[in-house]
């Protein structure tokens, strides 16, 4: 009968028989039995292997929809399946993963002798899709309403913004302008959601500011902000376009009013919107301006929030009554938001049409311009009676209520001619410096050339503005009318072409006086104007002409030439 082999660890067999290892990493297997025979045993021991467990969903399906199933794989047989949270998901043996509850969980298989694998499965619920009526989509207007189907039973419906838009059973009503959002809940589901938006119809008319007829109560219309002057019939508009439809706009601001006169094909009832653009906000703009629609006080709520990129603002007057001939007025309290169109919308009627004023007639005048010195006096003719005078600019001429103008100080302004129903006529008014007693001046305007070069000048313009260079080979001839003969010291006004080199005006320019040749000695350096002294000449009674010769882009540019008596003699100015 054989005994029973014993086993014994290997350390202790070592210590036992005395037997050593053998080598790093192997064991020496010593077998003995009660009989003393070599009976060959051999020692086995359990060994853990580093290989972990993998698992592959079907379809690489990991996110499920509550109810939904799926069948998971691990990559060794006989494996152990447990779930996280069995309350979202839950496994069977076969590796079939069954949707719970919404929310996540960690499937883990589990072998002796392998490490666990894992796997993380989401379970969601199903979304309710919302579908609108055939043939309708998410624009309402004002009282207008949709149908809306869930395609789940027994939704509650909701209205995220129930004074734009409430939902009841599905059916939407529109109460007023703007958006809201329309959801359909129920439990163990997935809100749907869809969105309205309350609007206006496209405009049945559209009024643009510069299409009406413009005037102020007093018959002026001059906005302070940016110095543009208009009278009645003209558009008072800013250069700025709106991006809506490329229209300029109106620019207003305090104590400035504005009227718009228009016909309606129609006695009728609709929504009137003013539509604005600019860069400051406004809160409340009845402290902006006030309105009145043929003498009826027209109320409004709301603001205006400029930026930038002048975003387009609409302002509603709320439901107006349109008649035959009407008149909007508005009474501006501060500076506004740039106006551009008066919208309509019709309530009552399915289409108007609604047409500025006629074109009015033009104010007419005899006079185009008015050139006056400083203390002298210019009558504007007007063959328009009745009409009413303006000056833009008072400190450089005053007009009285006769047309009379009255020149104060160089310069130029406009004066305005206006009568109410009329279109407005503005005249340039100039006003030169009074002419000193005893002095001959005269800007340099008029060139001549020989007849084959061709060339011509560039003139000096108003006033003093500097002379550009004139053109190479031209001739300058300067006319002076002298009452008394005599000496005169003639001074030229002139500015260089550098700012740190002296110009010789001797070397380039000639000079001839009655035909006689100027010798003299002149130089400039800068290139701000200076008036020199440059020769003492004889001039005679009459006409006295000064040629200059050796013009060019090079040479000095040039303002003008005058005379000074040294006896100061009674003369007088004639510019050629």
């Amino acid at each position: 009968m054989r005994k029973k082999k014993i086993l014994f660890p290997f350390a202790s067999l070592a210590l036992l028989f005395g037997v050593g290892l053998t080598g790093c990493g192997e064991e020496s297997t010593n077998v003995v039995d009660d009989k003393g025979k070599d009976e060959a045993t051999t020692n086995t021991t359990t060994v853990t292997s580093n290989e972990k467990i993998t698992i592959t969903a079907e379809g690489n399906k990991k996110s499920l929809i509550l109810g939904e199933t799926v069948k998971l794989t691990a990559s060794q047989e006989g494996v152990t399946w447990t779930s996280s949270k069995p309350e979202v998901a839950t496994i069977d043996a076969n590796g079939v993963v069954t949707s719970v509850d919404k929310g996540s969980t960690t499937i883990k298989a589990s072998k002796e002798g392998f490490k666990d694998g894992s796997i993380s499965i989401s379970v969601d619920y199903e979304k309710i899709v919302i579908t609108p009526a055939a043939g309708e989509d998410n624009r309402l207007l004002i009282n207008e309403t949709l149908t809306l189907t869930a395609d789940k039973a027994g939704v509650t419906w909701e209205s995220s913004n129930p004074t734009v838009a409430s939902v009841e059973n599905g059916v939407v009503t529109a109460h007023a302008l703007g958006n809201a959002t329309i959801t359909a809940k129920k439990e163990k589901l997935n809100s749907g959601t869809y969105n309205i938006e309350v609007t206006r119809p496209d405009p049945t008319a559209v009024l643009h500011m510069e299409d009406a007829y413009h005037y102020a109560a007093d018959g002026w219309w001059a906005s302070s902000s940016n110095g543009s002057e208009y009278g009645p019939g003209a558009t008072p508009i800013y250069s700025k376009d709106t991006p809506s439809d490329g229209t300029c706009v109106a620019k207003l601001t305090t104590g400035d009013k504005e009227t718009l006169k228009f016909k309606s094909s129609a006695n009728v009832k609709a929504e009137m919107v003013l539509t604005m653009i600019g860069t400051s906000s406004y809160e409340d703009l009845n402290e902006v301006f006030t309105a009145k629609l043929n003498g009826v006080d027209l109320t409004f709520t709301g603001g205006y929030a400029g930026g930038s990129d002048y975003p387009v603002g609409e302002l509603s007057f709320g439901e107006v009554d349109l008649i035959a001939d009407n008149v909007l007025e508005l009474n501006f309290l501060a500076s506004a938001p740039y106006l551009d169109d008066v919208k309509f919308y019709a309530t009552s009627a399915t289409t108007i049409t609604v047409d500025a004023a006629p074109e009015m007639q033009q104010t007419e005048v005899v006079t185009e311009k008015i050139e006056v010195e400083e203390g002298g006096t210019a009558q504007i003719e007007a063959t328009t009676p009745d009409v009413i005078y303006v000056s833009n600019n008072e400190a450089v001429a005053v007009v009285d209520e006769h047309g009379l103008v009255t020149g104060v100080a160089k310069g130029t302004t406009k004066i305005s001619v206006f009568k109410e129903g009329y279109k407005a006529v503005r005249l340039e008014v100039t006003v030169t410096e009074k002419a000193v007693a005893g002095e001959v001046k005269v800007e340099a305007e008029d060139c001549i050339t020989d007849e084959t070069s061709g060339i011509t000048s560039r003139k000096v313009s108003s006033g003093e503005t500097a002379t550009d260079a004139f053109d190479e080979g031209a001739v300058l001839a300067v006319k002076f009318n002298v009452e008394t003969a005599g000496v005169y010291d003639l001074y030229i006004a002139v500015r260089g072409n550098s700012s740190s080199n002296a110009l010789d005006i001797a070397a380039g320019l000639g000079l001839k006086f009655n035909n006689e040749e100027i010798t003299y000695e002149a130089s400039i350096t800068g290139r701000s104007f200076q008036t020199l002294k440059i020769a003492t000449v004889q001039a005679n009674v009459g006409e006295n002409t000064l040629l200059v010769t050796g013009l060019s882009g090079t040479r000095p540019n040039i303002d003008f030439f005058k005379l000074v008596p040294t006896a100061a003699p009674n003369i007088s100015q004639i510019v050629s």
